[in-house]
């Protein structure tokens, strides 16, 4: 489902584990609840976009676009976000483990309510 326009969607509780997303946009989409194990969001936007609670472990995330969005209650363990853009992104109660955020850039992600036990980080 490469360059997919899903904008302004409601998938709240969707299973969506192992699906290709890549360069989807995914802007005002609710994706509270969802399960995207093993996701493919190379390059997608994730803007205004609601994770809440959802599965993200092993999601490939490299070069995505993610600004004002809810992982809160989140699970990012080995997901990828090398080379992704994170802005004003929260995490507060989030699994962070053997998550690589290589050449990321990060602004206003605030680390310090998220349960960080190992990342990758290089810039």
């Amino acid at each position: 489902m490469e360059d997919v326009n899903f904008l302004g969607v409601n998938l709240q509780g969707a299973n969506l584990q192992g699906t290709h997303l890549q360069r989807a946009n995914l802007k005002d989409v609710n994706l509270a609840d969802s399960n995207l194990y093993r996701t493919n969001l190379y390059r997608a936007k994730l803007n205004d976009t609601n994770l809440r609670k959802s599965n993200l472990e092993e999601a490939i995330c490299h070069y995505a676009f993610i600004d004002n969005t809810d992982l809160d209650y989140t699970c990012l363990k080995r997901t990828d976000f090398s080379e992704a853009y994170l802005r004003n992104v929260s995490v507060k109660g989030t699994q962070i483990n053997k998550t690589d955020f290589t050449d990321s850039t990060l602004i206003d992600v605030n680390l310090s309510q998220a349960h960080v036990i190992e990342i990758y980080y290089s810039s």
